[in-house]
């Protein structure tokens, strides 16, 4: 005669709580990559920002009217760069600066040319001239958001 296979009720009780920590342990590695990802983001965002400033300031110690490219600039959505704060980085008078832009759907000019709005993360070449010859303001300098000067 067969006797029915009784199966251990007491080994499968813990299973549950098996899957139940794999589950928990696997949604912490995810936010854990999912956090790097952000901050990877943002740094590259930042990375582009320092060069996009640079480039201006390379732009201010050359003013011969030698064209200076940033290329592949990295740009966040809802950035604004004014006239005013490329002033400030640069030393130079607002007047002094002119900002322009392709004609692309990611840039966005307001306030009689002195503020772009950025409408979408985009990559882009940023183009430089200064020069010397403008009576008003010692070195006057052109400021084009993907588009040659």
């Amino acid at each position: 005669m067969l006797m029915p296979f009784r199966m251990n009720s007491r080994g499968q009780e813990f299973a549950g709580f098996k899957l139940l920590i794999g589950a928990i342990t696997s949604l912490l590695i995810l936010v854990i990559i999912v956090g790097i990802i952000t901050h990877i983001e943002s740094l590259k965002f930042e990375i582009s920002e320092k060069q996009l400033y640079e480039g201006l300031n390379a732009a201010v110690q050359t003013p011969d009217g030698t064209q200076i490219v940033r290329k592949d600039l990295t740009l966040q959505q809802g950035s604004l760069y004014s006239a005013s704060a490329l002033a400030t980085i640069s030393g130079l008078p607002e007047a002094c600066i002119s900002i322009s832009s392709s004609r692309s759907g990611g840039f966005e000019i307001s306030g009689t040319d002195k503020i772009m709005k950025i409408k979408t993360n985009l990559v882009a070449d940023i183009y430089y001239k200064c020069t010397k010859s403008d009576p008003v303001c010692d070195i006057s300098c052109e400021i084009s958001f993907g588009e040659e000067i």
